[in-house]
């Protein structure tokens, strides 16, 4: 039998090269979990706020073509919706804004008792902005302006939709390349007192 002592480091005391070495070899240190789940919880709550319920949020990333971010949810509430639909259309001055300024309780009635809105799934092979799509259906078709109306309600939630995708996905993209960052690692293993052999194997 024989006794062996071993020396170990912290991060600070290794070279320069060693410490490339050892952060190379931790380079996913702090994407090896649910690191996203931060940034899930904050987009689950906004999207509530829009008016999509209990919502799911899926995405791949971040250097592949076809990588991005969509989401469905198990409802749409339309009173929520409704209210960034109106301010969108004051803001922009519309035409849709001068009919709802007259007609609002007579369009939003036909809208909230006989439209249902939802997110369909148009391609289950890639999560973007794009795998998905809002759809409608009508229990009560009619004509004329309140046709204008839901057509333009429908393009307005829609374009939301895919806008929300695209700041999703840039928002975890923002993350990650954070978490994979030289300064996020180093962080990292100074936070949790790691300790390493000469070269640079974590001890």
């Amino acid at each position: 039998m024989r006794t062996l002592e071993l020396t170990v480091y912290n991060f600070d005391e290794l070279p320069e090269e060693i410490q490339n070495k050892a952060m190379a070899d931790l380079s996913d240190i702090n994407v090896d979990c649910e690191w996203y789940d931060g940034e899930f919880d904050y987009w689950h709550e906004k999207l509530e706020e829009f008016g999509f319920m209990e919502p799911t949020i899926y995405f791949s990333g971040f250097n592949s073509q076809g990588d991005g971010a969509c989401f469905d949810c198990k409802s749409i509430n339309l009173e929520h919706a409704w209210k960034f639909f109106k301010l969108d259309m004051e803001n922009q001055q519309s035409w849709v804004n001068r009919r709802l300024q007259a007609h609002e309780n007579w369009i939003y009635d036909y809208l909230f008792n006989y439209v249902t809105f939802e997110i369909r799934c148009v391609n289950s092979r890639y999560s973007h902005e794009n795998s998905h799509v809002i759809s409608s259906y009508s229990y009560s078709p009619t004509a004329g302006l309140l046709d204008e109306i839901h057509a333009e309600f429908e393009n307005w939630l829609e374009n939301f939709r895919r806008g929300l995708c695209m700041e999703i996905y840039q928002n975890l993209s923002d993350e990650y390349n954070h978490l994979i960052s030289d300064e996020a690692i180093i962080e990292t293993i100074r936070l949790n007192d790691y300790e390493f052999y000469a070269d640079g194997q974590i001890a």
